[in-house]
């Protein structure tokens, strides 16, 4: 039986995504500076909040988000921020579909995502978010890794982008493990390089990874869904083909050299 491994599209062994929290106005400095280096992000926001006055810099309006988020991905926090384990369950599922409706007429598309507010969670509010259609939910701990994620209800980034960012992206970049994905995960909140006064921090960031050819830049829902089309596949017994009923083109990676795109909706011959 020939090897089969999978690989990110074109054959790419490194990923690199973003997460963002709470919609300022500063992330549109931060989308700026991420499409012109081809960087692609996951940005969570609370539809209660937008166009008002924040703490740390007012929220964007409403009419905003369908244009500026374009070419990445509008995730939920809760409608009014709150942390979901301090509310009964019938409003934790009203602070989730509420903002999931809100959000949607905004960027028509079904939002899928999530990250928890203050980073808070238990095991049943995993439950629910699954009922009210989440597909996976980020945390604010740091696994310190590039590892793909084991439980997409409790995906952890590898660090926040104030944790030693470009020593981490250098020793990403170092890494040659053909053998092993690696996914280089980083979240934060945009206001932070504006109290900071360091956006070059970010721009660095940027800088190093981008144009790398072995590095796909992707949205959180991205690598969700390329991953859930890889379980997805149906291999022959002796591997000699396999049937691909997603639609999404799988990259694998057969007998350690030859690379081969399982297309979408297809019958592909590995042999």
């Amino acid at each position: 039986m020939k090897p089969i491994n999978l690989t990110f599209p074109e054959g790419r062994t490194k990923a690199v995504t973003l997460s963002y929290d709470d919609g300022k106005v500063s992330d549109r400095e931060m989308i700026t500076i991420m499409n012109k280096y081809g960087l692609k992000g996951t940005f969570n926001i609370s539809y209660g909040t937008l166009g008002k006055k924040g703490k740390h810099l007012d929220y964007l309006p409403a009419e905003e988000v369908g244009e500026l988020y374009q070419g990445h991905e509008v995730a939920c926090h809760t409608y009014d921020h709150e942390t979901l384990t301090r509310l009964p369950k019938h409003e934790m599922i009203a602070e989730i579909l509420k903002n999931r409706e809100g959000l949607e007429k905004l960027v028509d598309y079904p939002i899928r995502g999530f990250a928890y507010p203050m980073g808070v969670f238990n095991e049943e509010v995993k439950k629910i978010l699954t009922v009210c259609g989440i597909e996976y939910a980020r945390t604010t701990m740091h696994t310190q890794r590039y590892d793909l994620p084991r439980d997409l209800l409790e995906w952890s980034a590898t660090c926040h982008h104030q944790d030693g960012l470009l020593e981490k992206t250098d020793a990403f970049l170092a890494r040659n493990r053909p053998s092993v994905l690696d996914l280089f995960y980083v979240w934060g909140h945009s206001y932070e390089f504006v109290e900071n006064n360091n956006w070059e921090l970010f721009t660095s960031f940027c800088q190093k990874v981008s144009g790398k050819q072995e590095i796909w830049f992707a949205t959180n829902i991205e690598i969700v869904d390329y991953l859930a089309a890889f379980q997805r596949l149906i291999f022959s017994a002796d591997s000699s083909f396999v049937i691909n009923p997603s639609m999404t083109d799988i990259s694998l990676l057969v007998d350690g050299s030859r690379q081969i795109i399982a297309k979408a909706g297809g019958k592909t011959r590995l042999d």
